[in-house]
């Protein structure tokens, strides 16, 4: 089953050419190392031919790593910012385990791990806890991978053990209540990557004074791990560096460390569950690696034009960062672990975050719904963000809602927000609840064998309110909002992801968008209504859709297969 993280890596790294690897390799000798996608690179193509695969890269490698050995050491003085070896030295160090095992590159790696070995943990990283600790940013969680795995290694230096425990000490200050980290505005990402960086310390031997508690917040966040996971196999959205593709690896590695916690404590159902929820992300990566085209975000425009990218998300950096998640995917799997069906295959449930998180997940049958209640306006809105259906495309509904302000980049302005959405009029101005100051009260859930459902009170800026009932089952998702004056329902029509076009057609009281092969039909009890007005979110451009009710307005969405 592992050799599906191989997979991953191996179409991942040949996304570089090798004339783009030598150029980078050419701009790295002229600038010296400045971030952390190189060493990446280099150490995943040494995976990769260790374990037989793109063998042809075998000379360039030897480049690749003298040049990483050279540079990592001195990068940060000489530099005098951060270049990343917080990130690096985990997976150089990776990498030369991976030689040794294989006995690969016999000649070149005494010199290699001679580098590694010989660095001062306090002058290679940036983010380095004080004593006593004090809360740090996540960088110091990656530190504290990469010095337990020189440790690991026998690579470290006499100062490492005492570094890595103070390293964790300055997390352990990041986590809410259900032992999900908190990175700044709470983005999911980080969430996920930090937790996993202090599981691979964890697996690879940390033991220091406060490894208990670290591994106390780890089993209370596996709790809530597979309660967020889509129905496709991918994170929730919220945040910075959402929707690119090393986002699944990374969801990937988490569940394969967690099931071997479960195999531990004996629990061999939780362990399977978890080692299924591995495959279904391994399988949503594949799916848009095997594409016609490449690209390390989840749309279809040019990698490099940065259209859905932050600024720090460029292709270099973050299409080998699939391959290097998939390899620490691949290094805590345990294929003795039998998968079981895991909650996004096979259970019905709601689930909401604490409220530093501030979402709640309805998953029944082939749906699932994320909804947004207090959003961080640099890269989502609040409302109903996400309809997903099992098989079909994420974006044909909604995967990630829009924002009028992103810290990302797009190829138009957003007239404002937008996601499946309700608005009433006070003082001639119509509000709705993707806007920012929207207040949500989730008033009633329930699961029963037939449907999921969940009622809301939602209050716009206006001071104006009504309720939103929601209530998902076999056929799709039903829609009822109801107030005490008009109001008015924006839907989302998906238009294009870059690459392909979709097909829209209303009719009345209804609209279909059909794309690759799937239709998402919108059923209304009024009109619906196409505007004009052009939105785009990181998967691609959208139009939205108006209905407008006297009191109440009713809407059924449902995703199948076009006919």
């Amino acid at each position: 089953m592992k050799d599906i993280y191989l997979e991953i890596m191996e179409k991942a790294v040949g996304a570089y050419t090798v004339p783009l690897i030598e150029d980078y390799i050419a701009q790295v000798r002229r600038e010296g190392l400045t971030e952390h996608g190189f060493p990446r690179l280099t150490a995943d193509v040494g995976i990769l031919v260790a374990h037989g695969r793109m063998t042809h890269l075998r000379g360039l490698f030897v480049e690749l790593m003298d040049l990483c050995c050279r540079e990592i050491p001195v990068a940060f003085k000489r530099s005098g910012g951060r270049v990343g070896n917080e990130f690096s030295v985990k997976e150089i160090v990776m990498c030369l385990l991976t030689l040794e095992e294989y006995d690969a590159f016999p000649e070149e790696i005494g010199r290699w791990k001679e580098a590694i070995r010989a660095m001062d943990p306090y002058a290679i990283y940036g983010q380095i806890a004080p004593v006593p600790p004090i809360p740090m940013a996540n960088w110091a969680a990656f530190a504290a991978a990469s010095e337990q795995l020189r440790i690991y290694a026998g690579l470290g230096a006499p100062t490492s053990a005492a570094f890595v425990d103070n390293q964790v000490a300055s997390q352990l200050f990041n986590f809410d209540e259900n032992g999900m980290y908190r990175d700044p505005n709470e983005p999911f990402v980080y969430d996920l990557t930090t937790r996993l960086q202090l599981s691979l310390a964890m697996h690879y031997g940390y033991n220091g004074s406060n490894s208990k508690a670290l591994g106390d917040y780890l089993a209370l966040g596996s709790v809530q791990t597979p309660l967020m996971q889509s129905v496709t196999g991918e994170i929730p959205f919220g945040g910075r560096s959402n929707q690119f593709l090393h986002n699944e690896p990374t969801f990937a590695a988490l569940f394969e460390y967690e099931a071997r916690q479960h195999k531990k404590k004996g629990d061999l159902k939780k362990a399977g569950q978890c080692k299924d929820a591995a495959m279904l992300c391994a399988r949503n990566t594949l799916g848009w690696l095997n594409t016609e085209h490449v690209y390390h975000i989840k749309n279809g425009y040019d990698p490099f034009s940065g259209f859905g990218c932050e600024a720090y998300g460029y292709f270099h950096k973050y299409m080998v960062t699939v391959a290097s998640f998939a390899h620490f995917a691949y290094l805590l799997a345990d294929d003795t672990i039998e998968p079981q069906p895991c909650a996004a295959a096979s259970e019905n449930h709601i689930h909401s975050t604490s409220e530093h998180f501030h979402k709640t997940f309805v998953k029944f049958g082939d749906y699932f719904l994320e909804y947004e209640t207090r959003a961080d306006f640099h890269y989502d809105c609040n409302g109903l963000g996400r309809v997903h259906r099992r098989g079909a495309p994420s974006p044909i509904c909604l995967s990630v809602p829009v924002t009028p302000t992103p810290s990302y980049g797009l190829d138009i302005t957003n007239p404002g927000p937008l996601s499946v959405c309700a608005g009433m009029e006070a003082d001639g101005k119509t509000q709705f609840s993707c806007e920012e100051g929207t207040v949500f009260e989730l008033m009633e859930q329930s699961v029963s064998e037939k449907a999921a459902r969940v009622h809301w009170r939602v209050t716009l800026p206006n001071g104006c309110a009504f309720t939103e009932d929601c209530t998902v089952d076999g056929t799709g998702v039903a829609l009822r909002y109801a107030s005490e004056g008009d109001i008015s329902v924006r839907l989302p029509l998906f238009e294009t992801d870059g690459w392909r076009k979709s097909r829209v057609e209303c009719d009345g009281a209804s609209c279909r968008v059909l794309y690759e092969g799937w239709q998402c039909r919108y059923d209304a009890d009024a009109p619906i209504l196409p505007q004009p007005e052009a939105y785009a979110n990181r998967n691609g451009h959208y139009r939205s859709a108006l209905i407008r009710g006297d009191k109440s307005v009713q809407i059924h969405i449902s995703i199948e297969k076009a006919r």
